[in-house]
């Protein structure tokens, strides 16, 4: 169910194109069961490399248990389809994994689940590339 979203997001960034996009929102689960739900985001402008993920949407009934995304310029075209440090930044925002599906497949940055390492991530694979994310205000009881 996840893989299908981020193959359907991958497909709608309508990567290797001149309007390539970003896209992508955030997966919930209900919090009486296995039940996951996607909320997609506002996609990123045509030819842009950006999209905004601040501020996920209340979904009564359901947690927020990831972020995800797709990195849709191909290394062919001098895209750059692994995590970036801002990814790995603004996952510890939400404290939750953030996945990213690119030409590369699906990778995940952050928390390995929701409230795991509250005070610093990891960018998986990588193990001496931990940041400090205790200036989040997610991790300060902040907004």
């Amino acid at each position: 169910m996840v893989k299908a979203e981020l193959d359907a997001a991958w497909q709608e960034s309508l990567p290797g194109t001149p309007n390539h996009h970003e896209e992508g929102g955030w997966i919930y689960q209900m919090t009486t069961g296995e039940v996951l739900t996607f909320v997609r985001a506002t996609p990123g402008a045509p030819g842009d490399t950006y999209m905004s993920l601040a501020n996920p949407p209340s979904v009564p009934g359901f947690t927020l248990i990831a972020t995800y995304h797709t990195h849709p310029v191909l290394s062919s075209d001098f895209g750059f389809p692994e995590a970036s440090r801002d990814d790995l930044l603004h996952s510890g925002y939400t404290n939750v994994p953030w996945l990213i599906r690119s030409e590369n497949g699906i990778e995940s940055v952050g928390p390995e689940r929701l409230g795991a390492e509250p005070y610093g991530v990891w960018l998986h694979g990588y193990e001496n590339n931990r940041v400090d994310t205790t200036w989040c205000p997610a991790n300060r009881g902040g907004g």
